[in-house]
């Protein structure tokens, strides 16, 4: 039986998950293809992937730029599936063009679709008629992998059979990340030279969105400096980069600590566990995010962390033990909790992030693998007993794939 894994585009993120299927599928005697839409795209500053030599993926579209119409995509992903036959197609999502093409020839050809999805209830204000939409759409795959708790008992409230729904979407290359992390500890003073970084920092890694709450993390770091001593306070690195740029800016030039705020910008993976490697705390306070990968990594990279209640990663960490969950709308207690990990000693965060790095260990591509392999053996039962499905789906499917853009979360 062969399972393909749709994507956008493959990401170093999507190359790790291709790689722990394709190693739970082997256990099973299963094949897993790995299938994108385009090979560049405009929203994400990675460097092309080089995939290795038989690594099996499919890219339907080799030029970069902007995403191809519905017509363009059914038509071009419909090939591409009739190439490779697959029996299930893992779907990332309900929300564009591409995925629904992907569920449309699922329904065409009798086989499995199974959506993964990372959507919880509080990611945004609900509206009920686009509720009715998403039931009505979710009634038309088999089964289902999502992120987290959370994720399950939201598509559970769409219509999804807890029966049907597994865990494990939202994984990195923990490998990757402890070993890199820990070979920058290593040899810390050659990577403060390289990168350019103080010797104590607190870091922060996301895009430069309204919602991601960087201006309220400024707020809180500026009042923790206050707290402790400009002396004293560790600096602050944010990674990243995205639309909300200027106000960042203009808030660290209002605050004042101009100096020990830096904002190295994007930065890619292969980069990145050295800048886990030397913080010595990673902060992420979110006011809306599905789930938030940036807190697998430096977790995965033995950091603690302090992590937003409204992000879906936040189920990764227990509170105290791993890092600290908080209110991001909490300015005060955001700069607190700044404060009481400033005043832990050295031993106990490093003992706090050798915890994270462990439960993390659960959260890798070997789960993502595993997941898939239940998720596919689930939707193939399901599949098989469905008979027809609703004309009320089908016709809703076929209209959402005549609109040029749109998008459901």
């Amino acid at each position: 039986m062969d399972v393909a894994l749709l994507f956008a585009r493959y990401g170093p993120y999507h190359v790790a998950r291709l790689k722990g299927a394709i190693a739970a599928a082997g256990e099973t005697g299963w094949c897993v293809h790995g299938l994108e839409v385009m090979h560049l795209d405009r929203h994400y500053a990675w460097e092309p992937v080089e995939f290795e030599d038989g690594m099996p993926i499919t890219t339907v579209l080799r030029h970069g730029g902007a995403s191809p119409t519905p017509r363009t995509a059914r038509r071009l992903l419909f090939q591409a599936l009739n190439e490779l036959d697959p029996g299930c197609v893992a779907v990332p999502g309900y929300g564009d063009g591409p995925a629904l093409a992907a569920l449309a020839w699922c329904r065409t050809k009798g086989r499995a679709a199974v959506l993964m999805s990372e959507s919880k209830r509080n990611d945004a204000p609900r509206w009920w008629p686009l509720e009715m939409v998403k039931r009505i759409l979710v009634r038309l795959y088999d089964a289902a992998l999502v992120g987290g708790r959370a994720q399950e008992k939201y598509l559970g409230e769409l219509g999804m059979g807890g029966e049907r729904i597994f865990l494990g979407y939202n994984a990195v290359d923990n490998e990757h990340f402890e070993r890199q992390s820990d070979a920058a500890r290593a040899d810390k003073e050659g990577w403060r030279e390289k990168l350019g970084v103080p010797r104590r920092f607190i870091l922060s890694s996301s895009r430069f969105f309204r919602r991601k709450n960087i201006p309220r993390l400024l707020e809180a770091y500026a009042a923790y400096r206050s707290a402790v001593g400009a002396e004293q306070a560790w600096d602050l690195v944010i990674l990243g980069d995205g639309e909300d740029q200027a106000r960042i800016k203009r808030t660290v030039r209002d605050l004042g600590p101009q100096d020990c705020v830096h904002l190295p910008g994007f930065r890619q993976i292969d980069e990145l566990p050295a800048w886990y490697g030397l913080a010595s705390l990673f902060v992420h306070v979110p006011l809306r995010e599905q789930w938030g990968l940036v807190v697998n990594e430096a977790m995965a990279s033995a950091l603690p962390v302090v992590v937003s209640s409204r992000a879906g990663a936040s189920e990764l960490v227990r509170d105290g033990v791993d890092g600290w969950v908080l209110d991001p709308r909490d300015t005060d207690a955001i700069a607190r909790t700044l404060v009481r990990a400033h005043q832990a000693g050295v031993s106990e965060l490093r003992s706090m992030g050798l915890s994270a790095r462990e439960a993390a260990r659960c959260w890798g591509p070997e789960c993502f693998g595993q997941g898939l392999m239940a998720a596919a053996e689930a939707g193939l039962r399901h599949a098989a007993t469905r008979r027809g499905g609703s004309r009320v789906a089908g016709r809703l499917l076929s209209l959402l794939l005549t609109f040029p853009h749109w998008t459901l979360r």
